[in-house]
């Protein structure tokens, strides 16, 4: 094929030499021959690797202004075919901006209301590659009520059975997608008072002809719902890459749109929630037959399901008896495609389990499909099944009652096998089995089984682990375990290994939230342990400094949880502990709650029972009279607490009644 756009510096390009002879043409059969000539190689795929460094060239020469000056001046299949090659021209990102100086976008905006389809079509294809990853194409669009007009065609269109109007309704959600996508403004700002999920999208998304949602356009490719970051038409529109079902084909792409927007508005997400758009979407999957698009829906559906709204929705349709028959479908199966299909599938399941309404609909007092097919998923090969089965586990277990039948179903002996073959490489799975333990041990009733069933000497294997979001996990069923179990807490508090590990872990600055159970776990451990033994085993590894820390924490569980412990400390082995007590600067930790106004009186009842009781360690006499620690405790005495008042006095009298230094 002859080169149309030949590079030589400063000549003009054959194609620059057809669009000046197109102004002086008065035979529109010859203009639209040249036009087609430059369409054919535009559209050529030999000539895809060159042509955008040639179409740059010419745009260098003048070619827009001249097709700006055509378009101007002309009508009809002639208008049409200088706007399909402005589409064509606008897929190269450095002719977008240009595009917008020039001035193409307010005259292509009002042939969006021609009554000629076809040049409807390229007029939204133009505007839509313009747009594309372009903010300024985007503005221009927006200052001549843009937007309005789109969605004014889409809704003159949605039930359009015409030639072409198919084509039409598509290309038209794609310029919507690529006009709205990533840019803020357009997505929350106002048109003539009225947002633009106002304006009509909304109404467009819940056409009240059931055939208009029953037939929608799927897509082949998941990242084409997912990520907007290719170009619409190179991607699809133009390529014939999409299947289209029966008419109308603009419902699901609109769909796609609707969750991109976010729904700022609340009153958007009410109209969705009260259409009927969930069920027909779910509806897909079943008759999806050959599943080409089954990664698609799911993935529309896992955006939706972020509402709770939506997830109680979906627990109320067939959609979980059609993830579970997908799931089946495709175990054993070990392409990529089915791999990825599983995962989507698992994923939006346990993502249905959050919601508090969808997971008690799903769980139907642990005899429901989705609850036996979960707890098959913890005997599967798939690894990301097991993943899945344990996250859903955790999910159930929000409340004592599931808890407790979850346990009865013999769940708790599959956890514990799964665990028990993870690796360490194995992060977010034991994250999971750790979760799902935690919450099964909250119940009274559990936590004795739990220990029976040997949780606890499983878990307790993991604390050899570098991983510290496997140690945060770890240290909370360890808590859950030690709550109101003293043999558990002694048997804890009597291994000094894992101490040792306890207190270094009080200590690590790069999880603060290991760093918060670990100090937790050893306030616990003294509570439930009330044991002389323990508490020196504590001190002996040098315990005292983390509790002192933990009662300054901005948690008011945290700060009386560390003052009952010091207290018990200093109430049983107060010689042992004084030491500590006093590096750990526990005299100003207590001046500085004493004398903080905005301390609740819990607080300051629990700190003056402590300072009450560490009032009798020798080496802290002296630091607690020179303190000013006296005058803070008179200044109480009038607090408007009479249980701090009460606190007050008793603290006072010990301290007067303390033998002064001779």
């Amino acid at each position: 094929m002859e080169n149309l756009f030949p590079t030589a510096e400063g000549q003009p390009s054959k194609v620059q030499k057809m669009l000046e002879k197109l102004q002086i043409l008065d035979n529109e059969v010859e203009q639209n021959q040249s036009l087609d000539r430059i369409l054919n190689y535009l559209t050529s795929a030999d000539n895809e690797e060159t042509v955008e460094e040639a179409i740059e060239t010419a745009a260098e020469g003048g070619m827009l202004d001249d097709l700006y000056s055509i378009l101007t001046n002309t009508k009809g299949e002639t208008q049409s075919k200088v706007i399909q090659i402005l589409a064509e021209l606008a897929k190269v990102e450095a002719l977008r901006v240009p595009c917008v100086n020039l001035g193409f976008v307010p005259i292509l905006l009002p042939i969006l209301e021609s009554e000629d389809i076809a040049i409807a079509t390229q007029a939204c294809r133009t505007l839509g590659n313009i747009c594309f990853e372009n903010d300024e194409g985007r503005n221009a669009v927006d200052s001549f009520d843009g937007m309005a007009k789109l969605l004014s065609l889409l809704k003159s269109k949605i039930k359009s059975e015409e030639e072409g109007a198919d084509r039409l309704r598509t290309i038209a959600c794609g310029f919507l997608l690529n006009l709205t996508n990533t840019h803020e403004s357009l997505h929350e700002q106002s048109f003539r008072g009225r947002s633009i999920l106002h304006v009509g999208t909304i109404y467009i998304l819940s056409p009240t002809s059931d055939r208009s949602l029953s037939c929608m356009v799927l897509y082949h490719s998941q990242q084409f719902c997912a990520d907007s970051g290719n170009d619409l038409h190179q991607r699809a529109l133009d390529s014939g890459r999409f299947d289209i079902v029966g008419g109308p084909t603009s419902v699901a792409l609109l769909i796609q749109i609707f969750i991109q927007l976010r729904l700022v508005l609340k009153v958007s997400r009410d109209r969705l929630v009260k259409s009927t758009l969930c069920n027909t979407i779910v509806n897909l999957l079943q008759s999806d037959n050959d599943g080409a698009h089954t990664d698609t829906i799911l993935d529309m559906l896992i955006n939706m399901s972020e509402w709770d709204e939506i997830k109680d929705l979906l627990a109320e349709t067939n959609l979980s008896n059609h993830l579970i028959r997908i799931i089946q479908s495709k175990t054993g199966k070990l392409d990529t495609e089915s791999q990825q299909t599983i995962k989507m599938a698992s994923d939006l399941l346990v993502l249905l389990l959050t919601g508090d309404k969808s997971m008690e609909a799903l769980f139907k007092n642990s005899e429901g499909p989705v609850f036996y097919e979960i707890v098959k998923w913890l005997d599967s090969e798939v690894d990301h099944l097991r993943l899945s089965g344990a996250l859903a586990v955790g999910n159930f277990a929000r409340n004592d009652d599931h808890c407790r039948k979850l346990v009865e179903e013999g769940v708790l002996d599959k956890l514990l096998s799964v665990l028990k073959n993870s690796d360490e490489e194995q992060i977010t799975l034991r994250h999971a089995i750790l979760s799902a333990l935690r919450n099964l041990a909250i119940p009274v009733s559990n936590k004795q089984l739990l220990v029976q069933c040997g949780v606890l000497e499983a878990v307790m294997i993991l604390t050899s682990s570098n991983v510290m979001a496997v140690i945060f996990k770890l240290l909370g069923v360890l808590r859950m375990l030690v709550d109101g179990q003293e043999s558990v807490a002694l048997q804890l508090g009597n291994n000094r290994d894992f101490l040792n590990k306890l207190v270094k872990w009080c200590e690590c600055d790069e999880h603060a939230g290991v760093q918060g159970e670990a100090s937790r776990m050893l306030a616990w451990l003294i509570k439930n342990g009330r044991s002389t033994e323990l508490m020196r085993n504590i001190v002996r590894e040098d315990g005292v400094l983390p509790l002192v820390t933990m009662v300054a924490s901005e948690h008011i569980v945290m700060q009386n949880e560390a003052l009952m412990a010091l207290t018990l400390i200093a109430s049983t082995i107060l010689a042992d502990a004084a030491l500590q007590l006093k590096e750990a600067e526990l005299a100003e930790t207590i001046i500085n709650l004493l004398g903080n106004p905005d301390v609740i009186p819990e607080i300051l009842c629990n700190t003056l029972t402590l300072t009450k009781t560490v009032c009798e360690a020798e080496n802290l006499k002296d630091e607690i009279m020179n303190s000013g620690l006296t005058n803070i405790v008179k200044s109480l005495k009038e607090h408007k607490d009479e249980k701090v008042r009460e606190s007050a006095s008793k603290v006072l009298t010990v301290i007067e009644e303390m033998p002064l230094e001779r």
